[in-house]
């Protein structure tokens, strides 16, 4: 009898792995779709033209205007990313070299160059928050928007470009190294998001795995987007749920203390994450 038990415990479980597996593929087509633009929206949709936001208090600054004009639609889709992309590593050198905050850093970018008037730049910063909320389900929109929004630090954006980098790093190292198998892509997973739970590790191993890797794994890295933006958006999550639980953890030190110190939120980070320590 307990032999049955056990066989159909395995097979239930084997039935959840594979449905698991199936969504975790699914999750991925969906990626790289829309990094592809299979799922954009159609350009009656994509190119109606913006409201424009006014000039009212809780509006961003880098949105105000007094025009009450329709904004033109400049049907950017996801090139949004790419634009995105070359602005992070532009604000990097950038901040080195000026004291001006990020939104103004933002303005600054988008406005540059020559013969560029007031109200194509604003058209265009216009476009780029639009395309930016439309596409939150990508990490580079989403961090910029909350980055712009001052509900996260810049730095988010760099440590997160720097983490997916040493992830395809170690998986071109991998990919040279003979006789890899599946154990190996397990464990550069485990070395470089040693902090990642089971979950979120199995999900981007088998990401990697349902396209027939190590074998193929060289092959595979030439277009490996859906993975990475996967990663990409593990590490936002991450961020979120470390700053609420040190929220948390300084409301509770606070019940039993008057005053709190730059010291005291150490203290409470470290208590959540010792790892931390050195930052």
């Amino acid at each position: 009898m307990e032999n049955v038990a056990l066989k159909e415990d395995l097979k239930s479980n084997k039935r959840a792995y594979k449905q698991h597996l199936f969504t975790m593929h699914k999750q991925l087509a969906s990626f790289e779709n829309r990094l592809s633009g299979e799922d954009e929206p159609r350009k009656s949709l994509q190119l109606s033209p913006f409201l424009p936001f006014g000039s009212a208090a809780d509006v961003p600054l880098f949105l105000r205007s007094d025009s009450t004009n329709l904004v033109n639609n400049e049907g950017l889709g996801v090139k949004v990313l790419v634009e995105l992309r070359k602005f992070w590593l532009d604000n990097k050198q950038k901040a080195e070299a000026t004291s001006c905050n990020f939104e103004e850093r933002f303005v600054r970018y988008v406005t540059q160059g020559e013969g560029v008037t007031q109200r194509a730049a604003h058209s265009h910063l216009v476009n780029l928050h639009m395309y930016m909320k439309r596409y939150q389900y990508y990490a580079d929109c989403e961090v910029t928007c909350l980055v712009l929004a001052g509900d996260m630090c810049p730095d988010a954006w760099y440590s997160m470009d720097n983490e997916v980098n040493r992830f395809k790093t170690a998986l071109r190292q991998l990919a040279a190294t003979p006789n890899a198998g599946n154990k190996d892509i397990a464990r550069v997973i485990s070395e470089t998001f040693p902090t990642k739970t089971i979950d979120a590790a199995a999900a981007v191993f088998m990401n990697i795995c349902v396209e027939g890797v190590p074998p193929l794994l060289g092959e595979w890295l030439k277009k490996c987007d859906g993975v990475m933006e996967l990663v990409k958006v593990q590490f936002v999550q991450e961020v979120r749920l470390f700053e609420m639980q040190i929220e948390e953890g300084v409301r509770d030190f606070m019940k039993h203390h008057t005053d709190i110190t730059v010291d005291d939120v150490v203290a409470a980070t470290l208590s959540i994450d010792p790892s931390q320590c050195k930052d």
